[in-house]
């Protein structure tokens, strides 16, 4: 499948240059989750340069039947990988309270460039949200900070907003900082 060329490429690049990755194979929730997790997660998940599985995105962008299929997915991930995270990323509307016991890892993107006249210090505020929902549950926290998000959004952050954010993430409490730098080329 071209999934598995592009993850071999992926894993490749990132052993040559002592880099970290997470895989984002895309899934789909209304399918077979077992079968999709065979397929996706046997090649790769004894590869050295794995760090997590993302397996979903923003779930609460989508429909009522994708977020009921949330828990199976990522008990799948866990059951077939017990050394790597499987964890979902939340929007800014969907903070993870409800997600919480579900994922290893809590994690959100709310980027500063994706409306007009956002501020370092809003994007901060429901990162703090988030990473207080984390403590509770003795979870770490991860932030997604805009890279190149040009297809989805009109501008990219200034070098000034994309320090303040990097800086503000840790000292909010993040413990995982993940550059977004657009749409994965392969999945499912």
């Amino acid at each position: 499948a071209d999934f598995k060329r592009c993850f071999d490429d992926t894993l490749a690049a990132c052993a040559e240059n002592g880099l970290k990755t997470i895989l984002w194979p895309g899934y789909d929730l209304s399918g077979d989750a077992a079968a999709q997790c065979e397929r996706v997660m046997e090649p790769f998940k004894t590869a050295p340069s794995l760090v997590a599985w993302l397996p979903i995105d923003e779930p609460d962008m989508g429909s009522p039947a994708v977020r009921d299929g949330i828990s199976a997915c990522i008990g799948e991930f866990r059951k077939r990988d017990p050394y790597h995270p499987a964890y979902m990323n939340n929007f800014s509307t969907g903070l993870p309270a409800r997600y919480a016991a579900m994922t290893d890892i809590l994690s959100i993107d709310d980027y500063i460039t994706n409306g007009e006249n956002r501020t370092v210090g809003s994007v901060l505020a429901k990162l703090a949200a988030m990473t207080g929902v984390a403590a509770q549950h003795r979870k770490p926290a991860w932030m997604f900070l805009s890279g190149n998000n040009l297809h989805n959004h009109p501008r990219e952050p200034s070098v000034a907003e994309q320090t303040a954010q990097t800086y503000g993430t840790l000292i909010t409490g993040c413990s995982g900082i993940v550059y977004f730098l657009g749409q994965p080329s392969c999945r499912l």
